[in-house]
């Protein structure tokens, strides 16, 4: 894999780069695609639970 595989998808505010990535990753989105934000207002980990991300952090989502 090389760079040139990845395409960074960047969100000043977004709800969720989980919900985000996996609603692409449904409608075929190519692999390494990342998606970014500066801040999520409806962020969640792995088991569901609120994720706390404020600005300043780094929250993204890869497929």
């Amino acid at each position: 894999m090389g760079t040139q595989n990845v395409q960074i998808l960047h969100h000043n505010i977004i709800g969720s780069t989980n919900t985000e990535a996996k609603t692409l990753a449904e409608k075929g989105c190519p692999e390494w695609t990342v998606v970014v934000a500066n801040e999520q207002t409806s962020g969640r980990g792995r088991t569901g639970k609120h994720w706390h991300s404020p600005p300043g952090g780094l929250w993204l989502s890869v497929v």
